[in-house]
């Protein structure tokens, strides 16, 4: 499930290959990395495995083998991708902050969650191995706040 394509059914009430007719526009492929995606945004959300496996069959989304999703292949799928490959810095930072916004609230319920400082978010992106977008390793605080700020989105668009 993790190497190959990924497709989004274009005709309604279709989910099986073998029943759509395939014609230009009714399939788009997909690579396996934004299916990824889709689901590390959804996971960000609070979804499990399970809920993230039966949103991308509702929303069309196959994979190459197989046809739909299951909560196995949801879990092989996220583990063999990289995160630090797929995410922008900012994305990956604003992810890590709503994990431990989640973990803080699941721990602590009435204890507002308060945001760690750069200091400790530049070294976590450091620790990553995310490079500044002059080409260093390490990250400095203001960078992270410049990053957060939406300085550096022309830079690490892709």
């Amino acid at each position: 499930m993790s190497a190959g394509i990924v497709a989004k059914v274009g005709v309604s009430g279709t989910s099986s290959p073998s029943r759509a007719r395939i014609r230009s526009g009714c399939w788009r492929a997909l690579r396996s990395a934004t299916a990824w995606l889709i689901s590390v945004e959804l996971r960000g959300h609070g979804h499990t495995y399970e809920q993230v496996a039966a949103i991308l069959n509702e929303q069309g989304y196959i994979p190459l083998k197989g046809t739909k999703f299951t909560m196995h292949g949801i879990v092989a799928l996220m583990r063999n991708c990289d995160e630090t490959k797929q995410l922008t810095p900012r994305r990956y930072i604003e992810v890590l902050l709503e994990k431990m916004e989640r973990a803080h609230h699941k721990t602590e319920p009435e204890a507002p969650f308060s945001r760690p400082g750069f200091p400790k978010l530049a070294k976590l992106l450091t620790e990553a191995g995310y490079l500044t977008p002059k080409g260093h390793n390490h990250w400095w605080p203001a960078q992270v706040q410049q990053l957060l700020d939406g300085r550096f989105d022309q830079h690490y668009r892709r």
